[in-house]
């Protein structure tokens, strides 16, 4: 977007970083490219991922409300497993069958949570202020379809990491703007990946690397509780439920990165500006 004062050319805030005016929609039709083809436009991965973590934490109250409500199975099924005596458990193989869902459950409560998010973090770059009420009508008027797409996405994903870590990385990176596009344009679970394919394509790598800099924090905090449970004296009840707490941390950062980089792309792509989206929440 371009300042109709200044000039000043930025890609996400709907306010001037230089003058203070309010941005429009860049005047100059962005490029449309073909799928797999480059070099295009800068995908501004850090000015992406500066946006991230400051609505993130700037609006943190709001968007944890959003991830405890979300990511609820999986924060009751980590209680079950911590609180639930080993006798209660039908010769002891739920609770390796509760262990063995808990991936799918997770990639479930992330997508959620991005549907979720979808609606405030594109108010939140219009200069208004996130609605708790209109986020839960986007993300649950959507809850079928993501539930659908996350099933792919969750089995595509694992067995990718099951053959070789690498076609894992490449699906989730090809796949990092399904949820918003099947938000926003309101279409199937196999439709929005494709979308996400056409979008993603070309600045595959440089999506990898923002994704790269989030996975990197998710393992830190990993490495970090395990440091932690091995402490003397550690209460295996209370702290087994420190992980899934601290792990809404990085996927409320992935959430608004897949949000922001679904919109950078099609800015790119398709010349689509935040004043067009606002006709699809409405």
């Amino acid at each position: 977007m371009t300042c109709p004062k200044c000039g000043n050319v930025q890609l996400l805030s709907m306010v001037c970083t230089r003058c203070g005016a309010a941005m429009g929609d860049d005047p100059s039709p962005s490029p449309v490219l073909k799928p797999g083809f480059g070099p295009g436009p800068s995908l501004g991965i850090g000015e992406i991922l500066e946006t991230t973590f400051s609505l993130f934490f700037k609006n943190l109250s709001f968007f944890v409300v959003l991830m405890i409500l979300a990511f609820s199975p999986l924060l009751l099924l980590f209680v079950a497993l911590q609180t639930a005596p080993a006798e209660a458990w039908l010769f002891g193989s739920l609770r390796y069958v509760a262990v063995a869902l808990s991936p799918f459950v997770e990639i479930l409560c992330g997508s959620f949570t991005t549907a979720l998010f979808t609606d405030a973090v594109f108010q939140l770059l219009r200069g208004e202020e996130a609605s708790l009420g209109r986020s839960l009508r986007t993300g649950f008027g959507s809850f079928l379809p993501v539930l659908g797409l996350a099933l792919i996405y969750a089995l595509a994903a694992i067995v990718g990491f099951v053959l070789c870590i690498i076609p894992g990385l490449i699906f989730m990176t090809m796949y990092a703007a399904a949820v918003p596009a099947l938000v926003i344009e309101r279409v199937g679970p196999i439709d929005a990946m494709t979308r996400s394919a056409r979008l993603t394509a070309g600045y595959r790598w440089p999506l990898f690397g923002a994704l790269f800099v989030l996975w990197c924090i998710d393992a830190g905090i990993d490495l970090l509780v395990i440091l932690g449970l091995g402490r003397p004296g550690s209460r295996g009840e209370v702290n087994g439920l420190i992980k899934p707490l601290l792990g809404l941390i990085p996927a409320g950062l992935y959430a608004i990165t897949s949000v922001l980089a679904y919109h950078r792309l099609r800015g790119i792509k398709e010349a689509f500006g935040l004043v067009k989206t606002t006709s699809v929440f409405d």
